[in-house]
């Protein structure tokens, strides 16, 4: 499970969503998008952002995890990792 697909749940738990389709009506995207963000952890910095502010958390730590998702090389995924643990609450 990707990070991106952990704050989804956390998302759809704390505000009571009944479904990833409410979350992603939510979003302002399709239900098929929060299936593949769930899948790849690939959301736009705006979407994090909207995420964050939802859950009362920093944007960067959401903004972290979904770059250490998507790091290409390990030198990359643990500074992203370093820099979410940092924000993380």
């Amino acid at each position: 499970m990707t990070e991106i697909a952990k704050y989804l749940q956390i998302l759809k738990q704390q505000k009571e969503f009944s479904s990833y389709f409410k979350i992603a009506k939510f979003l302002g995207v399709s239900a098929s998008y929060i299936y593949e963000v769930k899948r790849t952890g690939k959301l736009s910095d705006k979407k994090c952002i909207i995420i964050a502010d939802k859950l009362n958390l920093e944007p960067l730590e959401i903004i972290a995890a979904r770059n250490c998702d998507n790091a290409k090389d390990m030198m990359s995924r643990a500074f992203w990792s370093k820099v979410h643990y940092k924000y993380k609450k």
